[in-house]
């Protein structure tokens, strides 16, 4: 018998944001697509499931187990992120269902419950934090009684997301909201590179879930981490890493639309985790910003423009492309306009790239400070490259994605390393480094 960690908090949202393998073939009978959701908070029925399991039961001394038996290790974190989302979710308007570890029957029969009290809800939303696992392209919930000896136990003890997925459909809700927040690898198949053979690897080395096979209308899914990769459960903090993104949103962001706070936590997880997690949505880009947890769009661009009319700091950082052959260069142009005073780190760059040369110029018109800035940089080997969200004062700016190709003659890459050549022009005078 062997104990192995696994985390995962699962986030349903009935606009299912879930990091779920969902290959499988149910039929759903959703033409609903974001009819019927309007713009504001406060009208309709809205109803959310919260599920935290965190204390798996260890295997019983009269029991007898075979030896290649998995029994799941208790959590720290799935409590607190079930009781805090519950919180935020019933300030919302949210009629909330909250369960504390659960066997498989109760979270059946909980499941059951909140289909039936989801009926033509306007609003459905899911919610899970605790043990979950993947196979054969299909994800599991995993209760707390759950003994797992083979994949072929997966259907069995645990509860398939599809499962969850038809109470949802039977009830007829108008707006489906899913997020799932976990790290699990699956043990007893291909798990995608994992280092260690074993049931759990906690953390960034999870074989993590698959991808989302077709869109489903009316229901946004949501990974706490892209497609194949593992989810932290942040175990120094109280929270998992991206419940804790989705309570910061909550908690600071202006824009409380399903875009706005799904963006505003993804960025809080990516530099919280130097982007090694990287959460994943998938759904109707029509509901993600029709759907407001509170205000509406109306309200939120009269705000935003008063915003602009009492800020008038920008900052913002862009290349000249996003693709480049080994050994060549890009440009990396940073814009900041405000305060005078503030400066940039940019020591994040020294993971991917080297900073072969930069300049700046900076001017005061009619009190507002403007600075440029001119980096020509290299990357330090081919594939997928970040450049990191880049800090100025208040501000930052996005995290850019850079594709490095590998050499395939001399002249492309003459010509990927011929564009640093300009970079000096528009006043701005470059300094080797």
């Amino acid at each position: 018998m062997r104990y192995f960690y696994n985390c995962v908090v699962v986030l349903t949202l009935l606009t299912l944001t879930s990091c779920v393998t969902n290959k499988e073939s149910v039929p759903y009978r959703d033409a609903r697509g974001t009819s019927g959701i309007t713009a504001r908070s406060g009208n309709g029925k809205r109803v959310a499931l919260v599920i935290g399991n965190a204390n798996y039961q260890p295997p019983r001394a009269k029991d007898k187990y075979s030896d290649d038996c998995q029994f799941l290790t208790v959590l720290q974190n799935p409590i607190h992120d079930a009781e805090d989302m519950a919180d935020i979710l019933d300030k919302y308007g949210f009629e909330v269902i909250l369960r504390k570890d659960l066997n498989q029957l109760d979270m059946e029969a909980s499941i059951r419950k909140f289909g039936r009290a989801s009926k033509n809800a306007d609003t459905a939303l899911f919610f899970y934090a605790g043990h979950a696992v993947q196979g054969s392209n299909r994800n599991y919930l995993l209760p707390v009684d759950a003994v797992l000896c083979g994949e072929i136990d997966f259907e069995r003890q645990g509860i398939g997301l599809n499962y969850l997925l038809d109470a949802l459909d039977k009830a007829n809700s108008k707006a489906n909201l899913v997020m799932l927040d976990a790290c699990r690898t699956n043990p007893f198949g291909d798990y995608r590179g994992s280092r260690q053979r074993g049931f759990f690897n906690r953390g960034y080395n999870s074989g993590g879930l698959a991808p989302i096979a077709t869109n489903l209308r009316g229901t946004v899914v949501v990974y706490a981490a892209a497609p194949g990769a593992g989810a932290s459960d942040n175990p120094s903090g109280r929270n998992g890493l991206f419940t804790e993104g989705l309570k910061h949103a909550f908690n600071t962001n202006q824009d409380l639309s399903l875009d706005g706070v799904l963006t505003s936590a993804s960025r809080w997880v990516e530099n919280k985790s130097k982007n090694r997690q990287i959460p994943y949505v998938n759904g109707p880009e029509t509901l993600k910003k029709d759907f407001f947890f509170a205000g509406s769009r109306q309200q939120l661009a009269a705000q935003q423009r008063l915003d602009l009319q009492q800020d008038k700091t920008r900052f913002s950082a862009t290349v000249n492309r996003t693709s480049v052959i080994e050994g060549g260069t890009l440009t990396l142009n940073i814009y900041y306009s405000g305060d005078q005073g503030s400066s940039i780190d940019l020591s994040v760059l020294d993971k991917n790239f080297d900073i072969v040369a930069q300049g700046s110029s900076g001017r005061t018109d009619q009190g507002q400070f403007t600075e440029t800035h001119r980096l020509i940089i290299k990357p330090k080997r081919i594939g997928n490259l970040i450049i990191p969200a880049l800090h100025m004062g208040s501000k930052s700016s996005m995290p850019i994605h850079i594709k490095v190709l590998p050499k395939t003659n001399r002249s492309e890459n003459a010509a990927a390393n011929s564009v640093s050549v300009t970079a000096g022009g528009s006043g701005i005078e470059m300094k080797q480094k």
